[in-house]
């Protein structure tokens, strides 16, 4: 569907130049005057350009079609150009003239203008196309701008992200840098040390001692003979955790005078505020006074848990034979099987309190450490039974 220029101008309020000139700043230079058909997707187009405030090129409209094809056919505008070039031609579909016209006679042509009264140069035909409206260039640089600092910010964030990551990985690399600088530095440390001086072994072995075998018995001849003095004992150590956790497992400090029956640790009589469990004598008169309550109790199975493996030999020499006793570690996640136990002696503080209501469950008598030395455990169980 279309619609006249010129009654599309009526319906919009306004006149068929301002419309023209509308259509030509849209681009659509091919309607000339008010009789051409405008199509319905121009309207449409026309409508919003129109409602966004867009104004109209100047154009100035050519005469109607129909008006300058009656002024021909009635030569109201005056003789045509073929009847100029010949005369007593008529038109095609124009009515023949009853009377001929007279042959015109050519005017004379004024004397040509000298160059400096030349007519100024003719401006072109086409309309000038105005500069865009301040209003759309405003709008133009403000999504220019819009945009550019979008893509700023954006730009921004992937640069302090990249940043962010640089720096990640730089400190890792300074810890892993400052880590292998210490551990070439202790590996240089260590060389040097034996390097400069050298250990008990090497020294045993230059006086003849081959294997590990004849420089224990040789070292044990020497302390049970009181033949260590200071020049053994101030010997440097390289690795001195390694000789602390011996130490720890296999030396345990009693007060006054160490027990008797121990196997595989060393007990050494110490001052009482240095001592980590009473004296042999006092822990013998514990251990037969706990046989007895056992006993009278009935109480013959007894399952000890957490109990350190130096202290196994040793409580099975110093109970009563008659007592059934079985050691085993703590497990947590696994709970012992308890159905033929008649005491669960615990000697691992570090049991966690559901452990211990499982026990008193399934248990009649369930004793805990409160530290993990022999006397503590020792004093635990004799309570329980006096409780009991």
């Amino acid at each position: 569907m279309a619609t006249r220029l010129r009654k599309l101008a009526r319906k919009l309020g306004r006149s068929p130049d301002e419309v023209l000139g509308l259509l030509h700043r849209m681009g659509y230079v091919r309607y000339k005057s008010g009789e051409d058909m405008v199509a319905d997707p121009v309207i449409a187009k026309l409508q919003t350009a129109i409602k966004t405030g867009l104004r109209a090129q100047p154009v100035a409209t050519t005469g109607d079609r129909r008006s300058a094809a009656g002024a021909r056919q009635t030569g109201a505008e005056g003789p045509s150009l073929m009847d100029q070039l010949v005369p007593g031609v008529v038109p095609l579909g124009a009515a023949a003239s009853t009377t001929q016209r007279a042959p015109q006679v050519p005017r004379p042509r004024p004397p040509a203008k000298r160059a400096s009264e030349a007519a100024p140069p003719k401006a072109s035909s086409s309309p000038a196309v105005p500069p865009p409206s301040t209003a759309d260039s405003q709008t133009d640089l403000r999504l220019k701008w819009v945009r550019t600092e979008a893509a700023l910010a954006e730009e921004q964030r992937l640069r302090a992200k990249l940043e962010a990551e640089v720096a990640e990985l730089r400190a890792e690399l300074e810890r892993e840098q400052a880590l292998r600088a210490e551990q070439e530095q202790r590996a240089q440390a260590i060389e040097a040390r034996q390097q400069t001086r050298p250990t008990v072994r090497e020294v045993f072995a230059a006086r003849g001692l081959r294997g590990g075998d004849e420089m224990s018995r040789a070292l044990a001849g020497l302390v049970s003979g009181r033949h260590v003095d200071d020049a053994l004992l101030e010997c440097a150590v390289d690795d001195p955790e390694r000789l602390q956790q011996l130490l720890q497992s296999r030396l345990v400090l009693f007060d006054t005078e160490p027990a008797q029956g121990l196997a595989g640790v060393v007990g050494v009589g110490v001052s009482p505020d240095r001592s980590e469990v009473p004296s042999g004598r006092r822990l013998h008169s514990e251990v037969s006074a706990l046989s007895e309550a056992l006993l009278l109790w009935g109480h013959r199975r007894v399952r000890i848990v957490g109990a350190p493996p130096m202290w196994h030999g040793w409580l099975r020499t110093q109970l009563d034979a008659r007592l059934d006793l079985r050691f085993e570690p703590l497990r947590v996640d696994a709970e012992p099987r308890l159905d033929a136990v008649d005491v669960l002696w615990c000697w691992d503080v570090s049991a966690p309190p559901s452990l211990r209501e499982a026990w008193a469950a399934d248990v009649r008598c369930v004793a805990v450490a409160k530290s993990p030395e022999v006397g503590s455990a020792l004093s635990a169980l004799s309570e329980r039974l006096r409780d009991a």
